[in-house]
């Protein structure tokens, strides 16, 4: 299962104080967009315009990250070249480092972007208060992109190439934990849990749709030559083919998920 959220449906909740000061950011969502492409916001910490750490958005039909470093009002935000379809899934990964580097991975396809707004030169992430959002951000009045969405995460740190691509082709991001903050499976209404956080969430309006499969990793090997790392192989049926993943074994961790 999965959790539908429609224009002024949200998920909600605090903390993320681990992204505070942070030079690195990664979040990553999967939804299966509505029957038409409507909304504004994804996964958000932007409420006031001094309270605000993050948002991954739609303007128009384009994904966007945008972030508001140090403690200055200034903005950093870049646009991937991707645009979204109706009643179409996305597995979406937006990385920040530094300024202004941003870029995105969508569906197993790194999309470099364009930087369509860098405002200063802030190298941290600002410290803020407040409430983090999925769907809908009340506080600052934008909707939720109509979908279902499900495997919701977010670091302080950027992820890898190798496991950005991965978890953006379709593995959980429960296979990496390292400056994980906040991961939410979304698996039902009746199930909303943080299980890298423990922060509560609460739910307005979402309701428990069809959660789409989650990629294992059934094939694992010790990399030859490679101390205390191993690879990940992620079969493609369709192409007879798949994803080979050399990963530190330290930081990442396999899970299943119906």
């Amino acid at each position: 299962m999965s959790v539908g959220l429609l224009t002024t449906d949200e998920l909600a909740f605090t903390a993320l104080t681990g992204l505070d000061g942070a030079g690195e950011l990664t979040v990553a969502c999967t939804i299966k967009v509505a029957s038409s492409v409507a909304g504004a916001d994804f996964v958000s910490k932007w409420n006031a315009s001094t309270n605000r750490n993050f948002k991954v958005y739609l303007s128009g039909a384009t994904i966007r990250l945008a972030v508001q470093p140090d403690s200055n009002n200034i903005y950093i935000e870049g646009a991937a070249s991707t645009t979204l379809t109706a009643n179409t899934l996305y597995r979406i990964v937006a990385r920040w480092w530094g300024t202004p580097n941003m870029d995105f991975w969508i569906n197993g396809v790194q999309d470099a972007g364009t930087l369509v707004l860098n405002q200063g030169s802030g190298v941290a992430l600002k410290s803020v208060t407040g409430t983090a959002y999925i769907g809908r951000n009340s506080e600052d009045s934008k909707n939720a992109v109509d979908g279902d969405y499900s495997e919701i995460a977010i670091w302080n740190t950027k992820l890898p190439d190798s496991v950005a691509k991965a978890i953006s082709f379709g593995a959980s991001p429960d296979i990496h934990r390292r400056g994980g903050l906040f991961y939410l499976r979304a698996t039902s209404v009746d199930r909303l849990v943080d299980e890298w956080g423990r922060t509560p969430i609460t739910n307005s309006g979402g309701t428990t749709k069809a959660h789409p499969a989650v990629k294992d990793a059934p094939f694992v090997w010790n990399t030859p030559g490679l101390w205390g790392r191993r690879t990940y192989f992620f079969p493609t049926v369709a192409t007879g083919g798949g994803l080979s993943i050399p990963v530190a074994m330290a930081s990442y961790r396999q899970r299943r998920v119906a």
